[in-house]
């Protein structure tokens, strides 16, 4: 097996016309909040934002150039090699990054029916991907799952492989960890040629522990035993590169975005080199000054695949920059009915024994909501939201309404990944 790494018009997010990707028309609502609203992403974000054109431009340029890492794509694959593209989980704008990718591998000669687009399953939800399984012939044969994408005529024989964690003949072992305990992967990537991962730093991660490839594209005793936080973060680091250096996946392709899903720098590279690189940048772009007399805050969840943790971190994000009592109105497309621990966090702040046994994420949310009114946009119904003990808006009109007697405020786009810049970092900086 062969693998990558064994061989030696910029747009306005502010002002553009490109309202599908936003949710339900906030890029002109944020137009029309007056001097007073402070929006401290413009500054930051506004003229870096690439158009849909200059993203494959971008993508291409960073392919050609990778960083630490030699040779470029177009000269590290060849025609007869199978390619696995991976897609790390919640990936934003994966569509339209998949569609550069498959354009640029086109260059290399490589036949569309030797990829195979490898996806976990909410990615696939997210797609919109049609799953029909094959019924195994005799007992004990592994179930074969086809998938279907609508892709561009030149990409329609491409492959799509929904991760199955539950299925172990679809996945395969090659390594053992410190303990002992096997890793195992998917087997379409192990199989693979050509492993070409598509991520993007999680600012939300300062352990390191979001990765491209594993545990997401493992079986689902290891992803359990990820999801428990068994083992020290040492040791979880550890396995995390022991299973992409054993796959020999050393090339990546790192994606940072802005507020509202927005691409603004695109990496390629020596995996630890390029990851350490996009890392430091996204957190750079996305930490937050703080801003003095806010009355009150909005916030927006603007990613594909939304929970309610982005929920309470947006949340506490929103308190950190607007410290006055007045409200805090979250813009969102959740949809799922929380669990236990956000309706504790929620419903009994002021319940001590509950308090006690939730997440120090959690205990900020219920801190905040014991403290000030939370207004929630969301798919959900109104009984639900008012159930929280949340205010419910259902349009732009209804938070223009609402904010009408406020003095001054502050948009926080994306408010789930913004850090705040303590006091000594901002004078520092």
């Amino acid at each position: 097996m062969h693998v990558i790494g064994r061989r030696h018009g910029i747009e306005n997010f502010w002002a553009t016309n490109n309202l599908e990707r936003t949710i339900n028309g906030f890029e002109e609502f944020s137009a029309t909040l007056g001097e007073c609203w402070v929006q401290p992403q413009r500054d930051r974000f506004g003229h870096a934002i690439l158009s849909d054109e200059d993203v494959a431009d971008a993508f291409g340029d960073a392919l050609e150039s990778p960083f630490g890492y030699y040779p470029p794509l177009t000269e590290a694959v060849f025609p007869g090699d199978t390619v696995a593209i991976v897609l790390q989980d919640k990936l934003p704008r994966s569509r339209l990054l998949l569609d550069c990718l498959l354009k640029r591998l086109m260059v290399t000669n490589v036949e569309p029916t030797e990829i195979t687009v490898v996806v976990s399953p909410a990615t696939a939800k997210s797609f919109g991907l049609e799953l029909k399984q094959k019924s195994s012939l005799e007992e004990g044969e592994p179930v074969e799952t086809e998938s279907y994408f609508p892709l561009d005529d030149d990409f329609q024989s491409i492959q799509f492989k929904i991760h199955d964690a539950d299925n172990e003949h679809g996945v395969a072992y090659i390594a053992a960890n410190e303990e002992g305990l096997p890793v195992k992967v998917n087997r379409a990537i192990v199989d693979a040629d050509v492993i070409l991962p598509i991520g993007c730093p999680d600012s939300n991660d300062p352990d390191g522990l979001v990765d491209c490839i594993y545990p997401t594209f493992c079986n689902a005793e290891t992803q359990a035993r990820f999801r428990q936080q068994k083992g020290s973060i040492a040791e979880r680091r550890a396995e995390i590169a022991l299973a992409n250096d054993h796959l020999g996946a050393f090339f990546t392709i790192q994606i940072i975005v802005g507020p509202g899903q927005q691409i603004y720098r695109i990496i390629s590279g020596e995996r630890t080199a390029a990851i350490e690189l996009a890392t430091t940048e996204s957190n750079e772009a996305w930490r937050i000054k703080p801003v003095e007399g806010a009355d009150m805050a909005i916030v927006t969840i603007e990613t594909e695949q939304q929970s309610w943790k982005d929920f309470a971190r947006a949340i506490v994000a929103a308190n950190s920059l607007a410290v006055s009592s007045g409200p805090i109105f979250a813009w969102s497309n959740l949809n799922e009915r929380p669990k236990s621990e956000i309706r504790k966090a929620l419903n009994e702040p002021f319940e001590s024994v509950h308090r006690a046994k939730l997440s120090r994420l959690m205990q900020q949310l219920a801190d905040i909501v014991s403290e000030r009114q939370v207004f929630l946009k969301s798919k959900l119904p109104q009984s639900i939201t008012e159930e929280l003990g949340l205010g419910y808006v259902d349009s732009v009109e209804d938070v223009s309404r609402l904010i009408a007697n406020q003095s001054s405020g502050v948009l926080l786009r994306d408010a789930h990944r913004c850090h705040l810049t303590t006091e000594l970092e901002s004078q520092d900086a």
